[in-house]
């Protein structure tokens, strides 16, 4: 049904792909005047009044009619748009003459008109037909206390004068109900958009501050885990591939990473090229997520070593770094929002990594000693990082035997998690028990 609906809608309004808000508004106004004008000329002749009321809604109902052609039809909007609303002001000034003036009700229509052009137009054009408009309606107030006779009563009883009153109000208030759901419709649709854009971009705490308050304040966290991770030999994988195969390989693994990513509880920073970057443990603090970054990894090297052995992608394997520290986390730049790290741990991780075992899981001491308890790892010894002092790296091979399930040392059994409950309290895993 909703999908009729819409289809209803893009048929008169037109295609939002590719008519513009304000033209889907204009069209729908055009025809939805037309379709109720259509059947008032023969009323009007009906109720037996004047002749001067029915040349109007018919001249009316031709105008709406014409309109919606060119508009919607011939998609002449914006050629269109200032004349056709001219004529309609026009037109207002003239239903005010022979509808009775303020005792028919006339002043009615002038709501949803208004109403229409303060939707339809921008910037000086608005500023121009608004100003019409206004001086249109206040001239016929005047003209109608100055020079009363000028105002046609073409109603024969005291009942079909206030049954077209009554009429008007309710054409009113239709039209301007319709406009306003209209828009209020988009701007909820819009406002969802962007929240999910946001969600896409921000992790849910900071995209619900920065729609608040229009800004976000830095966090400093005393312990996080960061791990980056890209592929072996990238760049001459890259030389053989086209750039369209090259690009579905990586939606492929990228997208993958993300699934583990949100299994894990991780928060995914950025992109760049083959690398890519998560966190663990914010912008929601908890004390596991060096555990919550191995168990990721360990999923993430499986992932592309079945990937190769199936022969699925070009890639050979991946080179991850992790390591653990306080860092500080903000949204940075104005024009396009980012989430991002800063501090002594995302350089290190980043060292660890690139001067890492290929196809290998490389950690820093501390990472080590925070998941020791719950994964196997080698000593690599003490590796000379850019711009740093020698640090002792360790190579994860997987989970202890013993905590793993079938002891492959890749999915955690459940002693793991009664031994990360026993260590660390209520566990904040909820997708892979």
């Amino acid at each position: 049904m909703r999908l009729t609906k819409t289809r209803i809608w893009a048929y008169i309004s037109g295609d939002p792909r590719l008519f513009a808000f304000e033209h889907q508004i204009f069209n729908s106004v055009l025809f939805f005047g037309a379709m109720a004008s259509f059947p008032l000329p023969i009323i009007n002749l009906f109720m037996g009044y004047g002749p001067e009321l029915v040349l109007y809604t018919t001249v009316f109902c031709l105008f709406c009619c014409t309109a919606f052609y060119y508009s919607r039809i011939r998609n002449k909007f914006k050629s269109v748009v200032f004349p056709i609303t001219v004529v309609l002001v026009v037109l207002m000034a003239i239903i005010w003459i022979y509808n009775g003036g303020t005792v028919g009700g006339a002043q009615y229509f002038y709501f949803p008109v208004a109403l229409v052009i303060a939707v339809i137009s921008k910037g000086k054009q608005r500023v121009v037909l608004l100003s019409l408009f206004l001086s249109v309606s206040l001239s016929m107030i005047v003209l109608e206390y100055l020079y009363p006779e000028i105002i046609h009563d073409s109603y024969n009883s005291r009942l079909s004068r206030y049954s077209n009153v009554a009429v008007s109000f309710i054409y009113s208030v239709l039209s301007t109900s319709m406009v306003a759901v209209i828009v209020m419709r988009r701007y909820v649709s819009e406002r969802e958009k962007n929240h999910k854009l946001l969600l896409n971009i921000l992790p849910p705490s900071v995209a619900v501050e920065l729609n608040q308050y229009g800004k976000t304040k830095p966090v400093s966290y005393e312990l996080a885990t960061v791990m980056f991770a890209d592929f072996v030999d990238f760049t001459k994988i890259a030389e053989q591939l086209d750039h369209n195969s090259l690009l579905a390989e990586l939606d492929n693994s990228f997208s993958f990473f993300d699934s583990i990513t949100k299994k894990y509880n991780l928060e995914k920073i950025k992109t760049i090229g083959d690398s890519y970057m998560v966190c663990s443990g914010l912008p929601v603090v908890n004390r596991t997520n060096p555990i919550d970054c191995a168990l990721a990894a360990l999923e993430i090297k499986h992932f592309i070593e079945e990937q190769k052995r199936k022969c699925a992608c070009h890639f050979t394997g991946i080179r991850i770094g992790i390591h653990s520290g306080p860092l500080i986390a903000g949204v940075i730049g104005s024009l396009k929002f980012s989430y991002d790290v800063f501090g002594d741990t995302v350089n290190t991780a980043s060292r660890i990594e690139s001067t890492g075992i290929s196809r290998e899981i490389n950690v820093s001491e501390k990472t080590y000693l925070l998941i020791k308890d719950f994964f196997e790892c080698e000593h690599r010894g003490l590796v000379a990082l850019k711009g740093k002092k020698e640090c002792s790296v360790y190579i994860l091979k997987g989970i202890k035997p013993e905590l793993s399930v079938k002891g492959e040392g890749l999915v955690p059994n459940k002693d793991f998690f009664r031994e990360l409950e026993s260590v660390f309290g209520q566990t904040r895993y909820t997708s892979i028990q």
